[in-house]
């Protein structure tokens, strides 16, 4: 929905939602999708090219220390035409993540406020990229 333009406090509003329970979620699907590209780095290195490693490093390098702005950067880089392979790859392994695990804001068992998340940044990325995660 926020590449549809839309953001947190619209999307909290149209479904009367909390705020602060629509941040957290959003905030489990961009680090869902950073832990899922750095896991295809991992398990299925041979899809990524020298060149294509290099491009990545390149376009991750200036980015802020943000989970969207890398899963946003990811998105675009992977729906370049010569990354159908990669995209795809990263779609199956996301289908395959239960969502219900995600968070347990979902499960409805915890305070969205006091939830603790696996941690993703942007040098766990670079490492990812480099082959030393």
């Amino acid at each position: 929905m926020l590449q549809l333009g839309l953001n947190f406090p619209t999307i909290a509003e149209g479904l009367d939602l909390p705020l602060d329970v629509v941040q957290r979620v959003g905030e489990s699907f961009q680090r869902q999708h950073v832990t899922a590209f750095m896991k295809l780095l991992k398990e299925n290195r041979s899809l990524f090219s020298q060149e294509a490693l290099a491009e990545l490093a390149e376009l991750v390098a200036p980015l802020p220390d943000e989970v969207a702005d890398l899963a946003f950067a990811i998105a675009l880089w992977l729906r370049k035409p010569p990354y159908s392979a990669q995209l795809n790859a990263w779609k199956q392994l996301l289908n395959t993540i239960d969502i219900s695990n995600l968070n347990p804001v979902f499960r409805g068992d915890c305070d969205p406020v006091n939830t603790t998340e696996v941690t993703v940044n942007k040098q766990l990325l670079q490492r990812a990229i480099q082959g030393e995660a």
